[in-house]
């Protein structure tokens, strides 16, 4: 039996005992009871914690159809085979947090590989994308590399199939070219080991995004091989759209007296920026007397060079600036008189439409082309007692028109009757050349023949000296040679 007094003792003793005190004297306990609770913690992490719920959905790139999709799941290093599916595209599996390597398969589609962080950002739900297995790829993707506001453009890719069989196919435009109006052709067939050229034409609105106070902006234009990831992109400087500034062109031209004529023309870039490749020409709307075509061939763009062309190209004309073409107009003489209406046209492939300069062209007068003959009398008189006599008379021609007439020749146009022996020219019956406007005389000698009248029909001949430079001959004059009886 204990005495009362000593369990007092024995309490005090305990209630003088500090806290390190305690825990030396129960670590055995604690450090088993803190195992425990460890060894509790990762059995539970590691059979329940740790386990997740895995879906895996996969599909075909722009939505393509899957049919009797395969899957295996297997480690990161590889070497273990954790879970297989077929058949579908949802597969649905459980696995520990950890990194793990899904091999997905499908008919006419590519094979993929992709690293799964079961646990991580994605928790434990994976989307995988498969690509189409297609061939033919993208070797060439083509557009301006500086385009504008209202722009028509043409885009070219070019498609080279390697395989052995026919394939088809769609292209997808995609990045700005959302901002642009574009007509690609829905679906597009590549033969086998050959290459295929697409057009697309494209017109870039005039509303086009371009930052405020900005002349251009830069923008990524990408296309793509539908159902796969196959594609080529571009950057292209998308500019506001130009303002370029001309004034109309007017000739006056003669043929005779003023048949070449010459003006400058000026082409002003009032844009902020600089615009290149301007191809400038000439078009003819209106001619009636004159061949259009033919008009075309007067006007030329001439250089300090002397080269001569009815098309010029200018490369560059930076922004508030100009440029100046001498434009020469050139009649020929068988222009014919009129007023011709036409236009100088600017183009380029950064303009929604030409640019067009109206250019009127006078032809103020035809030339003209003309021969009278006359005689220095119309009448020869011989009486019978001056048979084997002769006068001498004057043919004179006389050239009415504006050109000088080279080698005009006096005939008889009716030889049978008025012969060498009633008229005969004195030296010859051929004039080298005659001015506009000016007459020369050929000498003949008139005969007393016969008794009776001889009628002589007298014309001149010459070439005309306007194209197509054909015989032209003038009006008969009349010479009468008689012999009277005394």
């Amino acid at each position: 039996m204990v005495e009362p007094g000593n369990i007092y003792v024995e309490y005090e003793t305990e209630l003088e005992e500090t806290l390190p005190e305690k825990i030396r004297r129960n670590l055995k306990k604690i450090i088993a009871v803190v195992a425990i609770i460890i060894v509790a913690y990762f059995l539970y992490y590691y059979f329940i914690a740790s386990l997740k719920e895995v879906e895996i959905f996969i599909q075909g790139m722009d939505d393509a159809k899957v049919n009797n999709a395969r899957i295996e799941i297997v480690s990161e290093d590889g070497k273990t085979t954790l879970y297989k599916g077929e058949g579908y595209t949802n597969y649905t599996t459980t696995l520990r947090e950890g990194t793990y390597i899904a091999i997905v398969s499908a008919p006419d589609f590519l094979k993929k590989e992709e690293t799964i962080e079961v646990g991580g950002k994605e928790g434990g739900s994976f989307n995988i994308i498969l690509q189409k297995d297609l061939k033919t790829k993208i070797t060439s993707f083509e557009m301006p590399q500086r385009i504008y506001q209202g722009q028509k453009l043409n885009v070219e890719v070019i498609l080279e199939n390697t395989s052995a069989h026919t394939e088809r196919l769609e292209l997808l435009l995609e990045g700005a070219f959302s901002e642009l109006l574009c007509e690609a052709p829905s679906s597009i067939s590549v033969q086998a080991k050959s290459e295929e050229t697409v057009a697309i034409k494209c017109t870039v609105p005039e509303e086009i995004s371009i930052p405020r106070r900005k002349t251009s902006t830069k923008k990524n234009f990408k296309v793509r091989i539908k159902y796969t990831g196959k594609s080529k992109s571009k950057d292209v400087d998308v500019f506001l759209a130009p303002e370029i500034a001309t004034m109309p062109v007017k000739f006056n031209v003669n043929p005779t007296t003023k048949p070449k004529d010459r003006k400058e023309f000026r082409i002003y870039n009032k844009s902020r920026f600089s615009v290149e490749d301007l191809n400038v020409y000439f078009e003819i709307t209106s001619a009636k007397e004159n061949d259009p075509a033919e008009v075309l061939s007067w006007l030329r763009f001439t250089k300090e060079t002397g080269e001569e062309a009815n098309k010029t190209t200018i490369l560059y004309i930076p922004g508030k600036d100009s440029e100046t073409l001498n434009i020469e107009l050139s009649v020929p003489t068988d222009a014919k008189s009129e007023v011709i209406y036409g236009n100088i046209v600017i183009n380029a492939e950064f303009l929604a439409e030409p640019i067009k300069t109206p250019i009127t062209i006078t032809i103020s007068k035809e030339v003209n082309v003309g021969v009278r003959v006359t005689a220095s009398t119309s009448i020869v008189s011989f009486t019978d007692r001056e048979i084997g006599s002769d006068k001498l008379i004057y043919l004179r021609v006389y050239n009415e028109g504006d050109l000088t007439l080279n080698n005009v020749r006096i005939i008889i146009e009716n030889p049978g009757e008025c012969t060498g022996e009633w008229l005969e020219p004195l030296s010859t019956s051929v004039i080298d050349s005659i001015e506009p406007k000016k007459t020369k005389e050929l000498p003949y000698t008139a005969k007393a023949h016969a008794v009776g009248t001889v009628r002589c029909l007298i014309k001149a001949l010459y070439e005309s000296p306007v194209p197509p430079n054909e015989l032209q001959e003038s009006d008969v004059e009349v010479l009468e040679i008689k012999v009277r009886e005394t």
